[in-house]
């Protein structure tokens, strides 16, 4: 799915910016790496086509957050979480599922519990809600937001 043009030249001139004013720093920098130490790395095979399948339905659902806190599809949200039961069974079988929100219960949250509770936790998050896109910035979408096209 592509945004209009404006958006993504208006993402590229702030990157831009904010790529060029850590070159620009006077002295170097140091991070320290936050990745884990001493995990053995492993391959996954994965089955692009079913994983590309699975996002194109996932975004055709209207899961929109709205400023009007009244105006919510609270139906959007219910089927979204019933196809991820469907399309996700084994995360389902394995992992606890809560479901959180007050007075709106759409929040997910899922606990894999490890083999050795001795070590850190690990936290991986992301959302399911997404801002309306405004009625007359429409036509300049090359697909329907919630279209779910492949393409390009």
């Amino acid at each position: 799915m592509k945004c209009p043009t404006r958006y993504a030249a208006g993402f590229s001139l702030v990157a831009s910016i904010a790529f060029g004013a850590t070159a620009l720093a006077e002295e170097p920098q140091e991070f320290s790496s936050k990745q884990m130490q001493g995990v053995e790395q492993i391959s996954i095979d994965v089955d692009l086509d079913s994983a590309v399948e699975r996002l194109s339905r996932a975004v055709q659902f209207p899961t929109i957050s709205n400023q009007d806190r009244d105006d919510f599809d609270t139906k959007a949200f219910e089927d979204y979480h019933a196809f991820l039961v469907e399309a996700y069974p084994e995360v389902h079988k394995v992992l606890n599922r809560e479901i959180l929100g007050d007075p709106r219960p759409y929040s997910l949250l899922y606990t894999w519990e490890g083999k050795n509770p001795d070590l850190e936790p690990a936290l991986f998050y992301a959302h399911q809600d997404v801002v309306p896109v405004p009625a007359d910035s429409r036509d300049q979408w090359e697909q329907d937001p919630f279209s779910g096209a492949v393409a390009d």
